[in-house]
């Protein structure tokens, strides 16, 4: 259907009688410009085939988050949690029209702070699956408990020190270690090889320092598939721990596990290999 515009209204430049600038403008291939937000500012919907997009121009800022689309979902009544504002998707055949999911925001404990949820259909039921908490953190399938939010994810290396508990460096050498950490929430996984070239002047137990964060629980178990022993074959196995309220990782040997292992056994040039995971605050 064509609609035609009367002459004698062809040159009124905005919608009403009166106006004094383009409110609307439709090119010839159907696109669609709203003005009057700004006099720098608008709004474009450009339909190529079955696509839409929509575009804000502004002026010259370069910085920031834009509201490229502004969504408002207003009341008469008093904000209540969970009272928010999103997006549905949905397609429709030659039936009836079907949501898949849902995006948006819901308020959480004030008007000004709100959660980010997602929600997917399943058989025409609504369900929450992924909520970015406003104080940060990641929960799903419904959970909103700020205590069981996943807020951290990192991955990175850390530089060992394969050192005595007493005494000083001195001419102290190690080689270049492998060593590398995840970290997801309060949990660490750590592993590291590499060996010491020189003892120095260090003395007392054996003891690597150096992991990325501290221990915030108590010991922790700890693999070591080599160890640098120059007392085998008298040394009754070597096993290791994270020590509490540390950064390090501490050996132990004889026949109960219970006897911290001498730096004077050390050997050098000769691997050391550990892996294991503790908790941090």
């Amino acid at each position: 259907m064509t609609t035609k515009i009367p002459v004698e209204l062809s040159s009124t430049p905005g919608i009403v009688d009166g106006s004094n600038a383009t409110a609307i403008t439709i090119d010839s291939s159907e696109n669609v410009t709203v003005t009057g937000l700004t006099t720098t500012e608008g709004v474009v919907s450009t339909r190529t085939g079955d696509a839409s997009q929509f575009v804000r121009r502004g002026g010259s800022i370069t910085t920031g988050f834009g509201d490229s689309l502004y969504i408002l979902h207003s009341t008469t009544g008093d904000m209540a949690e969970d009272f928010g504002v999103g997006m549905t998707f949905a397609v429709k055949d030659s039936g009836a029209t079907q949501s898949l999911g849902d995006l948006g925001y819901t308020r959480r404990g004030a008007d000004n702070t709100a959660d980010f949820i997602l929600q997917t259909y399943n058989g025409g039921t609504r369900a929450e699956k992924f909520r970015v908490l406003a104080g940060g953190g990641i929960c799903f399938n419904g959970d909103k408990v700020a205590a069981n939010a996943l807020d951290d994810y990192e991955e990175g290396t850390w530089n060992p020190s394969f050192i005595g508990t007493a005494g000083s460096a001195g001419s102290w050498a190690e080689s270049s270690w492998t060593a590398r950490y995840t970290k997801i929430g309060r949990v660490v996984r750590f592993h590291a090889s590499g060996y010491v070239t020189n003892k120095g002047s260090y003395s007392g137990n054996s003891r690597v320092a150096g992991l990325p964060y501290t221990n915030a629980g108590s010991t922790n178990a700890c693999t070591v598939s080599l160890f640098p022993d120059s007392d085998y074959p008298n040394t009754k196995g070597i096993v290791a721990q994270v020590a509490a309220s540390s950064s390090e990782v501490h050996f132990f040997t004889g026949a109960r596990a219970d006897v911290a292992h001498a730096w004077a056994d050390v050997g050098t040039g000769y691997y050391c290999n550990i892996s294991g995971h503790y908790e941090v605050s």
